[in-house]
């Protein structure tokens, strides 16, 4: 069984005329012209007026009365007014600390301080020094007081990783 197929040329040829281009618009719309300001200020003082209702609570119970307790004497512990301290180490390394000092007083203060290291190598300019001294005191009196404090610090640092036998660096002072 065989059936053919065939195509129908039943459409008709059109033509389309074009009489003008479309240009769209849009309808005027009414703008509003709104000007902002602020409203007056309002400077009279409302009178305001509370009613509490008075809380009546009663209890079967009567608390004790608050007494204040009387704070104990504050005491300080002691200080640790003095001490030294020594040491050694390698490369001929000496430490040598101390401190001094008055402790607690009404009248016044004052604490001395003082701090010394140092290093000798075998190398040329292998030396290293660091010193420090330190005094203050405080005095009080009935309306301020005066502090006061005088320090002397010498930090002596000698760099030694040239070579030897082409510079040769002075010490200085």
């Amino acid at each position: 069984m065989q059936q053919q197929a065939q195509a129908q040329d039943t459409l008709k040829q059109e033509t389309i005329n074009i009489i003008s281009v479309y240009q769209p618009k849009l309808r005027e719309a009414a703008k509003l012209n709104l000007n902002a300001s602020l409203p007056a200020a309002d400077t009279a003082r409302p009178r305001l007026s509370y009613q509490v209702p008075a809380l009546n609570l009663y209890f079967m119970y009567q608390p004790v009365p608050l007494k204040p307790l009387a704070l104990g004497k504050d005491s300080l512990k002691a200080l640790q007014n003095n001490y030294v301290k020594f040491g050694y180490g390698n490369l001929n390394t000496p430490l040598v600390e101390a401190g001094f000092g008055s402790g607690r007083n009404d009248k016044w203060n004052f604490g001395l301080f003082g701090r010394y290291t140092g290093s000798k190598g075998d190398i040329k300019n292998q030396d290293y020094t660091a010193a420090t001294v330190l005094a203050s005191g405080t005095y009080y009196s009935p309306l301020f007081e005066i502090n006061g404090s005088l320090k002397y610090s010498l930090n002596q640092v000698h760099y030694y990783g040239y070579d030897h036998s082409l510079y040769d660096f002075k010490k200085v002072m």
